[in-house]
């Protein structure tokens, strides 16, 4: 532990061996001058993950019970521990793109007082599925945002989460002296990051999204996994937006997703073309993300009981 640090970062981590050695080489060779201490929270690694960081003998490991994992509460025990006047939050698959990806999420939070939260721009990994690739490309171009709560449109206290939905402690960095007045909440599933973000624009604090700083993170997830991913998030959601549950609501989207399936089939089978993919590959990218949303559907639908 550094306790003059300017930055502390902390790395959440579960069976991370095929990257996180390429993430701390990165972290630790990034062009700062700033003082850093970085933390690293392992839940339960059964793999090498926690023999390879140990091989870092500037990183702080702390070994956690699986089964004490929640994604609010270990990021707050890491926050809690942190020393920087920043905190910066990246998930153990992520790995950042280059050595300037933490300046431009630090000088964000020091330009404008009102921010207290920038996230990084990501990239999808070598190996992402088509659909994956093309909602990350789509959804994270390289134009830098600022949100505030003025951006967003207000109706029977619902708040429309343009924007806000991308804020990710995948990678971040947020005001420490802000985050311990007001940390990640420990009752939901997931979604603690877009909470925190909803909150911080209620309180009248603006959140960044800051594209020059960029990290190589996506998921192809198994269906199993994608329906639990997609069920907790909708619990998460209600939560945070205080929605009641909406069956009719859920059965439309279910009903039209033939429709919206067609559409993008269309729009993979252009991209992966312009990629020179052969025949064989489209159809099969097709059918991934085909089967990918008819399973994202029903976990929301489970998710909504």
């Amino acid at each position: 532990m550094k306790n003059n640090a300017d930055v502390s970062i902390i790395i959440l981590t579960k069976n991370a061996q095929e990257n996180i050695k390429e993430t701390l080489d990165v972290i630790f060779r990034q062009a700062s001058e700033r003082i850093i201490e970085v933390i690293v929270i392992d839940s339960g690694s059964s793999d090498n993950t926690i023999e390879i960081i140990r091989s870092f003998s500037a990183v702080l490991l702390v070994e956690n019970p699986p089964e004490v994992f929640q994604h609010g509460r270990t990021r707050n025990l890491g926050g809690n521990m942190a020393q920087g006047k920043y905190i910066v939050f990246l998930n153990g698959d992520a790995v950042p793109l280059n050595k300037n990806w933490l300046e431009p999420l630090i000088n964000d939070l020091e330009e404008d007082d009102s921010i207290v939260g920038v996230y990084s721009r990501h990239i999808p990994k070598k190996n992402c599925y088509l659909y994956m690739e093309i909602e990350l490309i789509s959804g994270m171009r390289p134009v830098k945002e600022i949100i505030r709560f003025s951006n967003f449109i207000q109706n029977d206290k619902q708040v429309h989460l343009a924007g806000l939905i991308r804020f990710s402690t995948v990678s971040c960095a947020i005001k420490k002296s802000v985050w311990d007045k007001m940390p990640f909440t420990e009752t939901l599933p997931i979604g603690e990051d877009q909470d925190w973000a909803k909150r911080m624009l209620e309180a009248g604090y603006a959140i960044a999204y800051e594209p020059a700083s960029v990290i190589i993170h996506s998921h192809n997830y198994t269906l199993t996994r994608l329906f639990k991913y997609r069920c907790a998030n909708l619990q998460s959601f209600n939560a945070i937006l205080g929605r009641k549950k909406s069956f009719f609501g859920l059965l439309c989207r279910i009903l039209i997703s033939p429709i919206s399936s067609i559409m993008e089939s269309i729009v993979i089978f252009r991209y992966a073309k312009g990629k020179k993919y052969g025949t064989i590959a489209i159809l099969k990218e097709i059918y991934i993300a085909f089967l990918s949303r008819l399973v994202a559907s029903i976990g929301e639908l489970a998710g909504n009981k």
